[in-house]
């Protein structure tokens, strides 16, 4: 019977003293939300630059973006390369805004982005004005040293919600 105890009170002096580390361990610092932040104005920066290699330069060497039409491309380079084509084409002229909706972290160098983006400004083959084009996004950002990257995006359009009856 104290062998049980013993168990239990270990057990629960355990988790007493784990929690408290696990809830400290799940949140940034200021300092952190505020890069976090800066990454995003960098990426609106480079967009209206249409620097595909400062976009590329925003995620680590082995990361991924996935656009609302469903394409993924992977790795620094073919993120460059996507944008390339894009910053050449319909979206030559256009900018985008990006607003942060929160900021979830899963670690104190790992956290998840979600956001609000608006594309303005594009056209299309034809060279005719596009209308604005508004979506969501999700972002998984990583601290490698002193600078929080992107390793994972994805940009979406939600869908419009069912008519009403």
């Amino acid at each position: 019977m104290k062998t049980v105890f013993r168990v239990l009170f270990y057990g629960a002096l355990a988790c007493t003293l784990w929690l408290p580390v696990s809830l400290v361990a799940q949140t940034g610092t200021a300092e952190d939300e505020a890069a976090l932040r800066k990454l995003q104005d960098e990426y609106v920066v480079a967009w209206g630059n249409h620097d595909a290699a400062a976009i590329a330069g925003l995620w680590i060497e082995d990361g991924d973006s996935a656009g609302p039409d469903g394409r993924i491309v992977k790795g620094r380079q073919q993120i460059e390369q996507m944008h390339a084509e894009m910053h050449s084409g319909d979206f030559a002229p256009s900018t985008i805004a990006l607003k942060v909706r929160a900021i979830r972290w899963i670690k104190p160098d790992v956290a998840v982005v979600d956001g609000e983006w608006e594309i303005t400004g594009a056209k299309d083959f034809f060279g005719k004005a596009l209308p604005a084009m508004r979506g969501l996004y999700t972002q998984v950002v990583v601290k490698q040293g002193d600078r929080w990257l992107a390793a994972s995006h994805r940009a979406y359009v939600p869908p419009p919600p069912p008519p009403a009856e």
